[in-house]
């Protein structure tokens, strides 16, 4: 509404609250709240929102692998807000990526590249999903493609991170392919 006037603006949140209303009110327990001139959704106990639960997750702080795994599934459905670009969003957007960008950094190398190769595959995709420069998420990811003896997977993975690190900075990803493969890994 950045370009109306104001009281077209009012107008136009006022529909739109209106509307978002209604198609709220056919769900049972939840609500639109106007408090101290901001807008809220309250959801009662027995409503499952994966965005409030992945919230929560992260303001308590992920404790241990279960709750790791509750937080990977809701995260791993997508992009948090794709394709959206506002400036109102970003600073948040960015504060969400960079937590995840956390979590999953720390809690990759729990994982066994014998028992769980194909999950630290997923989370090393999910990192760079987040952070395309993520060194640490390309090298689990080829080392578990090579332990997978999917070699041309793992080359691939790594001219696509130097593709888009090229792109980025401007200047080529300083380690070859070769020195990865043969570096040891925390796994």
């Amino acid at each position: 509404w950045g370009d109306d006037s104001a009281k077209s603006t009012k107008s136009l949140r006022s529909v739109s609250i209106l509307k978002l209303r209604k198609i709220l009110e056919n769900i049972d327990r939840v609500e639109v709240l106007f408090n101290a001139n901001k807008y809220s959704i309250a959801f009662s106990n027995d409503i499952y929102c994966d965005y409030v639960v992945c919230l929560q997750l992260l303001k308590n702080k992920i404790k241990d692998k279960g709750e790791f795994e509750q937080f990977y599934a809701i995260i791993s459905k997508g992009e948090i807000f794709k394709g959206e670009s506002f400036n109102w969003l970003d600073d948040y957007k960015t504060y969400i990526c960079n937590k995840i960008v956390d979590i999953l950094s720390r809690y990759i190398g729990q994982y066994s590249i014998e028992k769980d190769s194909d999950m630290i595959i997923q989370i090393a995709d999910h990192i760079l999903l987040n952070d395309p420069s993520n060194e640490e998420a390309l090298i689990y990811k080829i080392k578990t493609l090579i332990y997978q003896n999917n070699p041309k997977s793992a080359r691939y993975a790594y001219d696509r991170f130097c593709s888009l690190f090229l792109e980025m900075y401007g200047e080529s990803y300083p380690k070859v392919f070769e020195a990865i493969v043969e570096e040891k890994l925390k796994i």
